[in-house]
Parts: structure tokens; sequence; C-alpha cells
């Protein structure tokens, strides 16, 4: 970050301040939220009669201050956020949570525990406090707080600053966890849950949306988990706890976290940034479609590829799921040869050979995840442990209960084990299942005798790495199963992209059909990595109460898939267990992956959501709906919105279960476009240079897209 620093002290008012003038500089190495912001300052003030710091963002427009006692700092009770005359604590009681030496866990708020400020000093643009928290002579620990602003964000750093020489009392207590806890005295607070960012949840509050959470890249923790409750009517838990778990020698790591706070009047302003790479081979993915399939017999799999072939689907990317040696999920992860009950290697080298005659991507399920007892290369050494020692499950198939392989362990199966694969079978991509859909906190080992075992940023980093491993082995790009790939993106080409948000209490029973059209996360932070495709498998996107009972068997369910696809800026992805994968293979790339081509390199630079004939932003949408704009059965159910990139192209999506979209064009378009509308009373697919005078975008699947010029594909 660029900025001045200019230091007032004024001994009447006891005041230090220091103001950065600059226009925000995306820190593109850290999950911090940034935005375009324009031109604005950054100040913090002392007040001596209070014994407070304010910490605060001021533009044209607007001031929002963080206000930091030092009377009640040891948690982020401590922390008021003030704006626009309101003013309320994004974290009440937020803080740590300790183990005392006989193993009783004990909170701030606890019986009993007192707090003593050791030290406060204010070191250029930050301040840093040190505490002691204890009860009694029993037990104490000692932590450091280090705060400062940036943008709009108040970063707050913590860490065990370890025992003190010659300290009165003797026993040091260990760390459970650090809470982020609830919000208080939040006026008719709403928990926003955002598709796509699938472990971070925003609060609505009084025209302030509000995010807090850890810097998943640094965390010392073992597990982060995500809340999503009401307490009050001024309080939910809408954040994260950080947990520090024993591995299995009794030790953990130290505290050590960073923390994100961040209010803003606009939602976009508090998502996090995503501190990940371009991927490899993204114009790769853009210019593919996803045949995903399932296929019980190589036989089978090939003719069906031979007739999408015949029917002039090109430059299709190919994964068969079902192809192992003793069948789906099962053995692993010993995989080859191909299933000799489904024509072994030979049959299904001819389906490579097609693939590769064809100018298609051929790519086979892998699955480094889980190993299962009956395979020949079990060892109850390499299964991951749990803190007390015990092995961890994995996947349960029908008939067999999979335990979790140790991160630590993966390549020593995956490079041979996938190499083989792709001299044998001549693959020219990839596909992993399982370790994408997982957060880093979901995959953990704890066995002590493991390097950086029971740490969640052990869990991320191998992953990310396999995602290159697998590049390097099979000579092209790979793509992973959806759900936590937010983590993961452009360390990966394509994911199979499910979509959920952090609202798991209540939604975990619905699939994305069932879920706001938000999708602004995914267009402003993720878009930019690699074109995903799809939107998660069929059943997954529909399921409702059983995963599954679901949709997904008719013309009107793939052309409901296909506008979703479109509205996130997706590519086109189609299924063999389609109600006819022939027909939805022919959707997909006469009418989702010209589009897809269009904006997998463009930015979105406005999105805008349809009201009754008004275009509002999706802050100005939630503040208008906050309790009905993810609800599905509302009429205000967020499902229309007008993407527009920044080389031209707009896309128009009706997902609306409940109302059409009129669209009337005044001014001459002169261009490309691809709609499925009603046009003279009757739904229509169309492509091509004709414009038309006004168009209506039907319930649910309804889309126009416009191009100023026509693709290339």
């Amino acid at each position: 970050m660029i900025f001045k620093l200019l230091k007032i002290f004024s001994v009447s008012f006891s005041i230090l301040l220091f103001s950065n003038f600059c226009s925000y500089l995306s820190a593109q190495n850290s999950p911090i939220p940034n935005s375009n912001y324009n031109s604005y300052r950054n100040t913090v003030t002392f007040n001596a009669a209070s014994e407070s710091y304010k910490f605060a963002y001021t533009d044209e427009n607007k001031t929002i201050v963080y206000e930091y006692s030092l009377r009640n700092g040891s948690s982020f009770n401590g922390i008021k956020f003030i704006s626009d005359g309101y003013e309320f604590y994004p974290s009440n009681y937020g803080g740590v949570c300790m183990t005392s030496p006989d193993n009783v866990n004990y909170y701030l708020w606890s019986e009993g525990i007192s707090k003593k400020l050791l030290r406060s000093q204010m070191i250029r643009d930050t301040l840093l406090t040190e505490w002691v928290v204890s009860k009694g002579n029993e037990f104490y620990f000692h932590f450091e707080y280090k705060f400062y602003i940036s943008g709009k964000t108040l970063v707050i750093k913590v860490r065990d600053a370890g025992k003190i020489k010659n300290y009165s009392i003797k026993k040091y207590a260990t760390l459970a966890s650090f809470q982020l806890d609830r919000c208080e005295g939040a006026v008719n607070p709403v928990i926003v849950g955002v598709p796509y960012l699938s472990t971070i949840n925003v609060l609505y509050s009084n025209n302030f949306f509000t995010s807090l959470f850890f810097d998943w890249t640094k965390t010392n923790s073992s597990q982060i988990n995500t809340f999503d409750s009401p307490f009050s009517n001024t309080s939910v838990y809408f954040a994260q706890e950080a947990l520090y778990k024993n591995k299995t020698n009794g030790k953990k790591y130290l505290l050590d976290e960073t923390i994100y706070m961040t209010v803003s009047s606009e939602l976009e302003d508090v998502f996090p940034n995503i501190p990940n790479p371009v991927a490899k081979y993204k114009n790769e993915s853009i210019n593919r479609i996803i045949y995903d399939n399932w296929d019980a017999g190589f036989e089978k799999v090939f003719n069906n590829l031979s007739v999408i072939r015949n029917e002039n689907i090109n430059n299709l990317w190919l994964i068969v799921h079902d192809w192992q040696n003793a069948g789906y999920d099962n053995k692993l992860p010993e995989v080859l040869p191909a299933n000799p009950l489904y024509g072994g290697n030979e049959a299904l080298l001819r389906v490579s050979n097609l693939c590769s005659t064809s100018g298609y991507l051929f790519s086979l399920h892998e699955n480094y995840s889980d190993i299962y007892p009956n395979s020949s290369v079990y060892n109850i050494s390499e299964v991951a442990l749990d803190p007390e020692g015990n092995p961890v499950n994995g996947w349960k198939s029908p008939t067999l209960q999979a335990k979790l392989l140790k991160p630590g362990k993966i390549k020593k199966y995956l490079i041979p084990i996938s190499t083989k694969i792709n001299k044998t079978l001549k693959t020219s991509a990839s596909f992993i299942d399982v370790l994408t859909a997982k957060s880093p906190s979901e995959a953990m080992d704890f066995d002590s005798r493991e390097n950086y075992a029971g740490k969640n940023n052990t869990s991320l980093k191998i992953t990310n790495d396999i995602g290159n491993q697998l590049r390097k082995i099979h000579n092209g790009p790979v793509s992973g199963e959806g759900y936590h790939h937010f983590y993961y993106i452009g360390y990966y080409d394509d994911f199979e992209a499910q979509i959920q948000t952090g609202k798991i209490s209540n939604q975990q029973l619905t699939g994305g059909y069932y879920k706001p059209l938000l999708v602004d996360f995914d267009l402003r932070k993720m878009h930019d990595k690699t074109m995903v495709h799809g939107v998660g498998y069929y059943e997954r996107f529909f399921y409702k109460d059983s995963y599954w009972k679901y949709m997904g068997r008719s013309r009107d369910s793939s052309l409901i898939y296909s506008a979703t696809e479109l509205a996130y800026g997706h590519g086109a992805f189609f299924s063999s267990l389609s109600y006819n994968p022939s027909e939805q293979g022919e959707l997909e790339y006469n009418y989702v992956y010209p589009v897809q081509t269009l904006y997998g390199n463009a930015n979105a630079v406005k999105i805008l959501y349809n009201d009754n004939g008004n275009l509002l932003t999706v802050s100005q949408y939630i503040k208008k709906y906050p309790n009905t704009f993810d609800k599905f059965e509302s009429s205000d159910f967020m499902s229309q919105v007008l993407i527009e990139y920044d080389n031209g192209v707009k896309v128009y999506v009706n997902r609306s279960p409940h109302r059409e979209w009129q669209l009337n064009f005044d001014n001459e378009l002169n261009g490309w476009f691809d709609y499925h509308a009603i046009k003279t009373g009757r739904a229509v697919l169309y492509k091509g240079g004709e414009q038309p005078s006004n168009l209506v975008l039907p319930k649910e699947n309804g889309w126009f897209c416009y191009s100023p010029f026509t693709p290339s594909n």
C-alpha cells in the first residue's frame, strides 16, 4: 500500500493521528477484502479520557470507524463499529478460549477469569496491546494483539506471547480455540449466505454489511468452523471459530491468527480476495465443453461418444468416472487395469483414441483421498488419525467404509498411479475427486509423526500442489469436484462447480437451484482465475430434502441449468445421466459454449438485479428485501440478473420461479445474439445476428445474451 504518514502530537488532547491518502491497491497475496475504492484516507486517533482508539476510513461520502477500548480490549467486545449514527459490536465476546492445566475450557467471560493490560503502544500505523488473563493463582495465558486499518478493513493479528519469566502464577494454559462469537446491538441482523463463499457468511444490519473471518492462508489452527444461527433480535452467530486441537502426542500449535473485520454499505467491499494464481490452462478450459460420463461399460461410453461426435459437438472434454478395476469407489487407490467387466484396458483405449482423433480431451476419475481396507496396498499406518489417535473415516460406499489417506501420503500413490494411467490409457487431462470439494479443515491428520500434522495450512498447501502435479503428469488441464473450491481455484483449471453458501444450518437440504442467483462473489473474485464448468452435478443442483431425489430429467431442467451457467459466467457441462445426453449436449454446445468463449477472459463491470422493472445493485436489492431475497418461495427471490462485461458482452438471465421478465430494446444493437425467450407467444431458442425489438424471458429458464462481435467458434 502506498501512503503518507502525518503525525501530530498534542499533549492537551493526547491524540496520535496519521492519515493515509491513496487509491486502494489490491493485496494480491492476501484474502483481505478489497474493492476499487476511490481516493480515501485512513486515520487513527487516541482519546485519553475514554482510553480508546478510533481506526477510521473516510472518503467523500462516508466515514466508518472501528473504536477499540483498552478498558475491555482483551476481547473483541472492545471493538465497536460506528457510522452514520449507528453503533454495534461485530463480535460481542470474540477472543481466546483457554484450556486449563486440568483440561477445563475457559472463555474470557467465564466466571473467575480476570484480564490485565500489560502494555499498549502505537508503532507507526499499528497499535500493539499485550494482555494476561488468569484464573486466580491457578493458571494464566499471555497474548498480544496488533491492530491496523487498511481501506475499510480492520486487520487484527493475535498471537500467543508465551510464558512470562518469573511470573507469580506458575501454570500456563493452552489455547482451545479463538472465537469470533456473535454480533450484538445490531438492528434487525440478517445472515447473508453468498454462493460459492462456502465457509464465510456476511452479516447485514441497518444498511451495513459485515464480514469477519480468519486468513486461511496464515492460520496456525487445526480447523476453522462457520456459524449460522440466531441468538436474539439484536445478535446472530455469523462468523467463525478457529480450533486448536492436540496432535496425537498431546501437543498443539501456538495461537497465531490474522483476522479481517470489514464493514461497508456495499456487499462487494466485504468479500474476501482470492490470492490464487490464474490457472495455467485457463484458455484451454474456456474453449472446452465438459461431458461428464457415468456409463457402466466402455462400449456404451464409446457408442454414446460417437453419437455426440456425429452431431458435430466439438471441443469436448470427456471425464469418465466409472472405470476402476474393482468398480467405482472400491479398493482405492488400486484402479488399474481398467474394469474387466466393462471391457478392460483395450475397450477403454478405444474411447481414448476416439477422443484423440476427435480433438477431445480425455480424463479419468482419480481419488487419492480415500483408501479402502480391501485394497492390497492398504496400510493402517497411512490412515489419517484424529487427536485421540483413532483412524479417520473417508467416504462410505454402499458396501464398504473407506478411510482418509494421510494428506502427506497422497503423492506416494498419486505420482506412480496417475503416471501409469496416463501412459497406459493415453489421457490428455485429469479429474480429481473429493480433495477440492473439502475445505482444508475437513482433511486433517493429527498424527504427530507427520510433518505439520494437525495444521489447517498443511491440507491447503498439499491440495493446491496436487493440481500442478496432475497437470505435469497428464500434460493438460485438471478438473476437480466442486463445493469448497474457492480455496483452490487457479491451482486447478476447472471444477464441477456445485453451488453452496456458508448458510448450512437451514439450507443444507437444498441444492443450487433453490439458492438466490447472487453472482457477484463468483464473477468479481473467482471468474478471472479460470473457467469452471456447470453448476454442479444435476442431483446436487436440484436436490431437496433427499440427496438422491431430484429433478434434472427433462428439457426444461436442462434449460434451467443452462440459464444458471450463463448467469454465473460458467462453461457448458452435460452429463450421461441426463434425460437425453445428446439433446442436452446440443443445447449446451449451441447456446452456452459460444457465450463462454465471449466472457471467459472478460471482467464483469456491472451486475444489476431486476426489481419489477428497476435495476438494482446486489446491495440495494438485499437492503430492500433482507428477509426474502434468498427465499425461493417468495416473489422477492433474487433471480433476475443483468451482467455487463468489459468487452461489451451483456447477459440477462431469468431464473425466477414466479415471474417473466420483459426486455425492450429501444436502441439498435449491432452484433450477435443468443437467447431462450418468448416471441409471438412461444418460447424459442435462437442465436445469430438478427436483433429482436422486444423479448420476454420465461420463468426459471430464460436468457438473452448480446455481443458486439460474433464468437469465433
